[in-house]
C-alpha cells in the first residue's frame, strides 16, 4: 500500500496523465467539434491536496479522478490556457461540480465529506484562484465566468446523477484516496 502524505507546499502542481481523445467512431462533424471545443482531459495519478485557508484544512481529491482543467472555450486559450494559472484551483472545482461534495482532510489525515452547492464551489474556486495566483482581477473574471456559465455543466451532472446513479465511495483517511 502506498503511504499518502500531505505535500510540502500549500498549492502544489498535480501529477496527472493525458487521456487520449478517441474520435475514430465519430462522424466528421463531431470530430471537427471535438477538435475545436473539447477541453483536454487528464487523470490524476496521485491524490491531490490543496490548502484552503478559509476552512483551515486540505481539500483532497482521490487518485484516478478525471479533470479537464479550467473549462475555457478553445478560442480563449491564447489568453487563459486550461492547464494554466487556474489549473490548481480548477481541480477541486471539477470534483465539486461532478460529485456535489468536497473532501476535507484535517492535519491527522482524517477525511470529512462536505456537501456543497454550486455557489459554494464557485466561491471556493475564486478563493483558491486568488490564493494561488495572487491576482484579484483574473480570479474575479474566472469566478464570474463559472458563476454565470457553470450552471449548464452543474445541471448536466445533476441530470446524469439521476439517470445513472453511481455507488458512493467512502473515504475515511487520506490513505483511502489511492
Amino acid at each position: 500500500m502506498n503511504n499518502v502524505t500531505f505535500p510540502d507546499q500549500k498549492y502544489p502542481m498535480p501529477v496527472y496523465e493525458p487521456i487520449p481523445l478517441i474520435t475514430e467512431e465519430m462522424s466528421y462533424t463531431k470530430r471537427i467539434k471535438q477538435a475545436y471545443t473539447a477541453p483536454p482531459k487528464h487523470r490524476l495519478l496521485k491524490p491531490y491536496f490543496i490548502w484552503y485557508k478559509k476552512y483551515n484544512c486540505w481539500i483532497a481529491i482521490p487518485a484516478g479522478f478525471v479533470i479537464d482543467g479550467a473549462s475555457i472555450p478553445r478560442y480563449f486559450w491564447w489568453a487563459v490556457p486550461p492547464g494554466g494559472v487556474f489549473l490548481r484551483s480548477s481541480i477541486p472545482h471539477d470534483y465539486g461540480y461532478q460529485k456535489e461534495h468536497i473532501l476535507l482532510a484535517n492535519s491527522q489525515g482524517r477525511i470529512a465529506k462536505k456537501k456543497i452547492t454550486k455557489a459554494e464551489i464557485d466561491i471556493i474556486f475564486h478563493d483558491l484562484s486568488l490564493e494561488v495566483t495572487g491576482v484579484p482581477i483574473s480570479s474575479w473574471v474566472a469566478y464570474e465566468a463559472v458563476k454565470y456559465f457553470g450552471g449548464f455543466t452543474w445541471n448536466g451532472y445533476r441530470r446524469d446523477d439521476i439517470a445513472n446513479p453511481k455507488p458512493e465511495i467512502k473515504y475515511e483517511t487520506i490513505q483511502d484516496l489511492v
